[in-house]
């Protein structure tokens, strides 16, 4: 079985062909085309050079056809000549990786030269790739890790983002290409095999890079470009019970190598290449004493960037087909360097640009509630601190984090895959305060006590843990409609540190990715699971929608409970802890995509639901669910089966739209009486089953029905048909009210920055100044100077590296709050202050001395902590640079999203500056693009809502800026870089939850009218 992204022998022996033809025809055209020109028109064109009395004889006696036929030859000469200067032109242009220049009158015979060249690049890509005797998919070896910096052939890991992104692997990087790159290059030296350029191709095939380029495979590289390189292991492993060896046994190949990053330790490799820090001596033992940097390793504790060592692996079970599927997106055309402006189109689309004015508002606040992080103290210098001979320094092992753990419950009455779960819901609604936001506004954000809530928020969440759930979940789908084998009834979930276990109501054969413990567990391990990528995985039902955290075991594990499978909940005992944990549903359900909740004698705060729980009367709360329950009932098979066989089969089979989407009541107080109770059990018990649940509170007055749990005091029981005694999930008032104050700004009006009218008139003071961004090169720094980098990776580079994250987010602190105090610092990073003294002894000795033996970090007698002058931080050079009106400085500093790799539960306190981050780039980038518009310097203006993107890939500001931007160009393939533009726009929508505003749709209808090619516009949005 083929991988996703391994290219089939038929495509390859298509691609050699193309090769090959555009190969013949451009050598045919080149050197073919003059012979045969010569050899037909050698007696048609003079001889001589013309004379007076000839060309008056061409004017005034009788033309016999040669004069016609002379002409005809002089042109065909010139096309010729035209032609084979386009490829003298195109050839060192695409061998050195640059773009090529466009000369006035040749885009014909230029576009014409590009398209063979394009041919012969695939040639050159595929024609290797039949040599190599492959008898089996090829094993992607581990690629290069390392951190995307300015130099070119850096890369970064995005395995730990919540985007998933692009990826059709289970974790990406990032690669910036260099002059000379081709996707066939970069597979090799990063994949460890070049026949997997096509993988790369399709991963970023539609994406915009960081010039306003479209992607195209077809399309040379371009130096500076941004592309998504897969490192997912292609052999599957087929899950295990978890056992003491568990960790490690990834893969059953031969060793492969790793080449080592700056900054890195064996701790660091070891953690990423096994998932288990501890494991580094295994590295060590297969590397002792090899050849190292002119001698010998022998001193784990000190490797060289580019060093490559061997990662041995362990014997792993038979393998298991993949059950990824290709995600392939169409070829897109490539936008070109700009020609001459259109005089007949050029008026409309400054028109729709001019549609998007709207009057200033008159209601901003005098005041801002808050003020926006900004840092204080000295600015950090704007020398950019390049590498000069950095010292590596040993680091300790990435061991666990001094934050809380998986499964924990904080103080706010949900565990952290619950917080998880707020924190995606609470980023998607800060998305779109930030489309919905003016220029020179910032978002409103928590502040006081709200704020440091979400950091507790933040720092006790668990994301991975919930994302892992929800790709197991949805990979189960995907077998078993491949299958054809029906998933079984589940009655709890519980999430372990090693994976997760899945309790059944009867027994079952298992399904991948999991494994059978006994007749009633299945069992699927985080590092031996062969899960889908994020991507297919989406794109997968939920089969289980109604599984809900409810618990957690004595040890902290998250216990979550399928309401489908209970039917009717009844929480008896002590009724305060009762109506806790109903609360706390109340909360957690409105979260979720595919739920309806109905409260019944509980009020549901809108602001904490992603989609709004119905308002039914109490008196109609139940007529309303036994008619939807009757309706929906009538629409499933009654032969399926037992149980909730028929629920699950329209659900994987996705054939009864509209009945498979659970609707959960949640009731308490008054509301519950016996007669609600019963007929609430009637409703749950219908055959076939429906989507039906309820989660109701009752006293001793209530006869049990259903599924009866009893609290204690503490929130305390015992959960029978499990043998499990668990403490309830809970949601005091207080506790809601809190989580509320997180969640409310986001309803609230942008707020006025205001340093960014000064900065703005700086701007348009020295805009005539502005240099272009590909001509803005980095300024020399002294040798010992240390950079920052936050806008982006975090990095730390220049005359020390350090590999320890906890050291990194501590010097990114320090860096963004110079004179901080450690009673501060260890507050904000969630730690004792016994360990934040123990993180700046560390950092002290890491950063060492200046080259006037002066500490980078000095020791303040008055507690206050700062880096000396020599220390930058490329936001505080961006804010410098932004205030003095130099935004083209201020974005050649940005290499992507804020903190983009930032781990799970650390940077809890860097959400402020995030989004402050977010909204100014974005500004900077808009301005800065509209300055160079209305110069007719388009590649600068495409440069810089590139770099814009790159930060917010999601504005939609930067998109109408790059839609404007490309309808107003007069290029050959304007139209279908448009309509490519168009529909990358759309997948962005998909991806991050964001509806387009009004007046997005209106450009996009209004330039598609403007699109000459006869096809529909792809997924064109309506407002609606």
């Amino acid at each position: 079985m083929r991988t996703p992204h391994q290219t089939s022998p038929l495509g390859r022996l298509r691609e050699i062909a193309v090769g090959l033809l555009s190969l013949l025809v451009l050598l045919a055209a080149t050197f073919g085309l003059p012979v045969l020109l010569y050899v037909v028109t050698k007696g048609l064109l003079p001889h001589h050079t013309p004379t007076t009395d000839g060309v008056r004889d061409l004017f005034t006696k009788k033309d016999n056809g040669s004069t016609l036929l002379g002409a005809l030859a002089l042109v065909a000469w010139l096309g010729w000549a035209a032609f084979a200067l386009s490829v003298l032109i195109e050839v060192p242009a695409r061998l050195s990786g640059r773009a090529a220049i466009r000369l006035p009158g040749l885009g014909w015979s230029q576009k014409a030269a590009t398209g063979l060249l394009s041919g012969i690049a695939l040639l050159i890509a595929a024609g290797p790739s039949l040599t190599a005797a492959q008898s089996a998919v090829p094993h992607l070896a581990p690629s290069v890790v390392a951190t995307a910096t300015t130099q070119p052939t850096t890369m970064t890991t995005t395995a730990h983002r919540t985007d998933t992104g692009h990826g059709s692997g289970a974790h990406t990087t990032t690669y910036v290409v260099q002059p000379g790159d081709s996707l066939w290059q970069i597979a090799e030296d990063h994949l460890g095999n070049g026949n997997q350029y096509s993988a790369i191709a399709q991963l970023n095939a539609g994406r915009v890079m960081p010039d306003g380029s479209v992607f195209h495979a077809e399309t040379f590289l371009q130096p500076g470009w941004t592309l998504l390189v897969p490192t997912a292991p292609a052999a599957a492993t087929a899950p295990t019970v978890p056992t003491a060896t568990a960790h490690g046994a990834l893969h059953d190949t031969p060793e492969n190598l790793h080449v080592v990053k700056p900054g890195e330790s064996l701790s660091a490799i070891a953690a990423h290449d096994y998932g288990d820090a501890n494991q580094w001596p295994k590295i060590f033992a297969a590397n002792e004493g090899a050849e190292q940097n002119g001698g010998r390793f022998t001193d784990p504790n000190l490797i060289f960037p580019g060093e490559k060592l061997k990662i041995p692996h362990l014997a792993a079970p038979p393998a298991t087909p993949n059950p990824g599927a290709d995600t392939h997106h169409g070829p897109v055309t490539p936008p070109t360097d700009p020609g001459h402006d259109q005089h007949d189109e050029s008026a409309a689309v400054a028109g729709v640009a001019a549609a998007l004015h709207v009057p200033e508002r008159s209601d901003v606040p005098a005041a801002l509630p808050f003020q926006p992080p900004t840092p204080q103290g000295p600015v950090a210098p704007l020398q950019h601190p390049g590498p000069a001979n950095p010292t590596p320094v040993p680091a300790p092992a990435a061991t666990a984090s001094d934050h809380n753990e998986t499964g924990m419950l904080i103080s706010f009455g949900i565990s952290g895959v619950s917080a998880a779960t707020l924190l995606i819901l609470l980023a998607q609604r800060r998305r779109e305060q930030q489309n919905r936001r003016r220029v020179g506004e910032r978002i409103a954000m928590p502040a006081g006590p709200a704020a440091e809530l979400e950091r507790q928020v933040r720092a006790g969440a668990d994301p991975a843990g919930r994302d892992f759930l929800d790709r197991v979940l949805r990979t189960l789908a995907k077998h078993s409609a491949d299958t054809g084998r029906l998933i079984p009834e589940v009655s709890a979930a519980i999430l372990r540190a090693e994976g997760v276990e899945l309790r059944l109501s009867h027994p079952c054969p298992p399904i991948a990715p999991f494994a059978a413990i006994d007749d009633l567990s299945w069992w699927c391990s985080k590092d031996q699971a062969k899960l889908l990528p994020r991507k297919a995985a989406a794109g997968q039902p939920v089969p289980y929608p109604a599984l809900v955290m409810m618990a957690r075991t004595d040890g902290g594990e998250p216990v979550l409970l399928d309401l489908e499978h209970y039917g009717v909940v009844q929480l008896g005992g002590d009724q305060q802890q009762a109506a806790a944990a109903v609360r706390s549903l109340g909360v957690e359900l409105p979260w979720s995509d595919y739920v309806s909740v109905a409260p019944a004698g509980l009020a549901l705060e809108p602001a904490l639901a992603r989609n709004p729980p119905r308002h039914d009367p109490p008196e109609q709360v139940l007529p309303a669910l036994e008619q939807w329950a009757q309706a929906v009932s009538s629409a499933l098979p009654e032969d399926a089966g037992p149980g909730t066989d028929a629920l699950r089969a329209a659900r994987i089979g996705q054939s009864g739209p509209g009945a498979t989407e659970p609707r959960v009541l949640l009731g308490t107080g008054g509301w519950v009486t016996p007669e609600n109770a019963e007929r609430l059990h009637t409703i749950t018990e219908q055959r076939p089953r429906p989507a039906a649940a309820a989660v109701i509170t009752v006293d001793d007055g209530v006869p049990a029905a259903g599924h009866r749990l009893t609290l204690d005091a503490a929130g305390n029981t015992l959960l029978h048909d499990l043998n499990l005694s668990v403490t309830m999930q809970r949601v005091d008032v207080e506790q809601h009210r809190r989580l509320l104050s997180i969640m409310s700004p986001t309803s609230l009006p942008s707020l006025v920055e205001p340093e960014w009218q000064f900065s703005l008139e700086e701007f348009n003071r020295t805009s005539a100044m502005q240099p272009a961004l590909d001509r803005i090169t980095e300024p020399e720094a002294a040798p010992e100077a240390v950079w920052i980098k936050t806008l982006g990776t975090l990095e730390i580079s220049g005359a020390v590296t350090v590999s320890d994250p906890k050291l990194i987010e501590t010097a990114a602190y320090i860096a963004l709050h110079p004179g901080t105090g450690s009673a501060a610092l260890s507050t904000d990073l969630g730690i004792t202050g016994q360990a934040a003294g123990t993180r700046l002894a560390q950092l002290r000795d890491a950063f060492g001395l200046d080259a006037q033996g002066r500490e980078l970090l000095p020791f303040a007698p008055d507690g206050r902590i700062s880096f000396t002058a020599l220390v930058g931080c490329d936001w505080s050079g961006f804010e410098q640079y932004r205030r003095n009106g130099r935004f083209a400085e201020a974005l050649a500093l940005v290499r992507g999203a804020p903190f983009a790799d930032a781990w799970p539960g650390r940077y809890a306190w860097a959400e402020p500056y995030r989004q402050a981050m977010v909204s100014t780039v974005i500004d900077v980038a808009h301005t800065l693009a509209q300055a160079y518009l209305s110069d007719h310097e388009f590649p600068s203006a495409r440069l810089a809502v590139g770099r814009g993107l790159l930060a917010a890939p999601f504005s939609e500001l930067l998109y109408r800026d790059l839609m404007l931007l490309v309808a107003g160009q007069a290029r050959p393939d304007r139209d279908e870089e448009l309509t490519a533009l168009f529909a990358t726009f759309n997948e962005v929508c998909d991806e991050y939850g964001v509806e387009p505003a009004p007046e997005t749709v209106k450009v996009m209808q209004q330039l598609n009218g403007m699109i000459r090619v006869r096809r529909p516009m792809p997924g064109l949005r309506t407002v609606s």
